[in-house]
C-alpha cells in the first residue's frame, strides 16, 4: 500500500468534481446537472469504481466522487476519467 507518510497510507485515489447550480426555474440546473451523471454513470463505475453523488442545498454545491483502486487510477486517468 502506498504511503505519504510513515503514518498515511491509501488504497484508494479519488476524483472529485465540483459544481454550483442555482434554485432559479424550479432548480433546472440541479435537475440537468442529475440527469447528465445519470447519462454517465456506467462508465464512471467501470473497472470496479465506485461514485458517490453529494449535493448540498445550503451552499448549492453537487459533487461527483469517483473512488479507484489505486493500482487501477492511472488507467482511469489515461482514459480522461470515464469521459468527465
Amino acid at each position: 500500500m502506498p504511503e505519504i507518510t510513515s503514518n498515511v497510507s491509501f488504497a484508494n485515489i479519488a476524483r472529485e468534481i465540483r459544481c454550483k447550480w442555482s434554485p432559479d426555474n424550479d432548480k433546472a440546473s440541479l435537475s440537468s446537472a442529475q440527469t447528465i451523471l445519470e447519462s454517465h454513470l456506467a462508465d464512471l463505475k467501470g473497472d470496479g469504481r465506485s461514485v458517490k453523488r453529494v449535493v448540498c442545498g445550503g451552499c448549492m454545491d453537487f459533487k461527483i466522487i469517483t473512488t479507484a483502486k489505486e493500482p487501477d487510477f492511472g488507467k482511469f486517468e489515461e482514459g480522461g476519467f470515464a469521459g468527465e
